[in-house]
């Protein structure tokens, strides 16, 4: 029987990494600790509409999730983000990436993995007068936004969406708390804390998807087995794959 895998991320966006886990011989079993809820007020619709008037020179997106938000505001089909050439776009990862080239934009720079990252990775601002639209989850930490500041550019925060706690399936929890999967994939800060909330069995696997959430991870008391060496979902599978067969091998051996 395949190892069973616990995937607590957000509502609608397990897809892709069900696919590599199923590739990598794994079980993956969803189950949502949170639901993401596109945000859908004055700002945020203004900010929009400037968007597609060519007022930035740069949108900064570090989730899928921004991206669904500002295309369902925005005036074209209901999938499409309206970016003008004018406007660079600069994503955290591969994943964004994904989601940005689905909306029909294509990245101009693609940070290699995390917000820090992305502030180092930024070109130098060409004048004093460079506006940025950074748009992001209302629980996004400062690290973009003040980091591209002290950069130099000026930056527009707006908030896209709000997590909000999902009911987590009973049978999940006690699945967990009784070492029936053998991992679980934390993809956020914010799963980290919130799975840190729960009991997990000191056979499962902690598997994180980057250094920022392995630091939440660790910050929240969690052991943390196994990171993801690229912050995608064929890394992420990878990374859990082995940490279940060297726990395996292990248990083996004792």
């Amino acid at each position: 029987m395949s190892p069973r895998v616990l995937v607590p991320r957000p509502v609608g966006r397990a897809e892709g990494l069900l696919s590599a886990l199923a590739a990598q011989g794994l079980n993956g079993e969803h189950h949502p600790f949170l639901e993401l809820v596109p945000e859908h007020d004055g700002d945020l619709r203004e900010a929009v509409e400037d968007l597609a008037a060519g007022a930035f020179s740069w949108l900064v997106l570090t989730s899928p999730a921004a991206i669904t938000a500002l295309a369902a505001l925005g005036e074209g089909p209901a999938a499409a983000l309206d970016v003008p050439p004018s406007t660079r776009i600069a994503v955290v990862g591969d994943g964004t990436a994904e989601a940005l080239r689905a909306a029909g934009q294509e990245p101009a720079l693609i940070a290699s993995g995390s917000g820090e990252a992305l502030v180092r990775e930024m070109p130098d601002p060409e004048s004093g007068e460079e506006t940025m639209l950074f748009a992001a989850s209302s629980a996004a930490a400062p690290t973009v936004p003040d980091g591209l500041a002290q950069r130099g550019y000026r930056v527009r925060r707006e908030i896209a969406y709000r997590p909000r706690a999902a009911s987590v399936d009973p049978q999940a929890v006690r699945d967990l708390l009784h070492g029936r999967f053998a991992a679980i994939l934390l993809t956020s800060s914010m799963i980290a804390r919130m799975a840190a909330s729960l009991p997990i069995h000191l056979s499962t696997q902690v598997v994180t998807i980057g250094a920022p959430t392995t630091s939440a991870a660790h910050a929240a008391g969690l052991r943390v087995d196994a990171e993801a060496d690229r912050p995608d979902d064929a890394a992420l599978a990878r990374a859990a794959r082995t940490a279940i067969d060297t726990a395996t091998d292990t248990a083996k051996e004792s």
